[in-house]
């Protein structure tokens, strides 16, 4: 019984999208515990602008706004490592021609493009290979 709802849950955990961030979860603990320190840090602000609050409840509120914002950066980077990037940046992405930053605010392509290019040949290439792209890391 116990194996069919782990089942279950690692299917929802991969439709989700999520099994891969929850593989790793060392840089998600970090995001927490450093996201819920600043917001406590900033408490004793909180506690001046609403004198009338109970401590608790603007602790309890610091650390579940302090996991939230956790939650959704993470999940964001993620999404960005996941989705964006390759579309963007990835072997076929649209900006790896762009010489001038897109939307003003993300680096050129033609960089990364060249550095790409400049460590696949200093790769060794693999027996019988023909081209550039069966090269291997020795």
């Amino acid at each position: 019984m116990a194996s069919e709802h782990t089942t279950t849950a690692e299917t929802l955990v991969t439709r989700l999208g999520m099994w891969e961030a929850m593989r790793s979860v060392t840089p998600l603990v970090v995001a927490m515990l450093a996201s819920v320190l600043l917001l406590e840090i900033l408490t004793p602000s909180a506690r001046r602008l609403v004198p009338a609050a109970p401590v608790n409840a603007i602790h309890f509120f610091a650390v579940a706004i302090g996991l939230l914002l956790c939650l959704v950066g993470h999940y964001s980077a993620e999404t960005w490592d996941r989705v964006l990037f390759p579309a963007w940046y990835g072997a076929k992405g649209r900006w790896l021609a762009s010489r001038h930053p897109p939307l003003g605010i993300f680096p050129p392509g033609e960089e990364l493009k060249r550095a790409r290019d400049s460590a696949a040949h200093a790769l060794p290439r693999k027996a019988g290979a023909e081209g550039d792209t069966d090269r291997e890391a020795v």
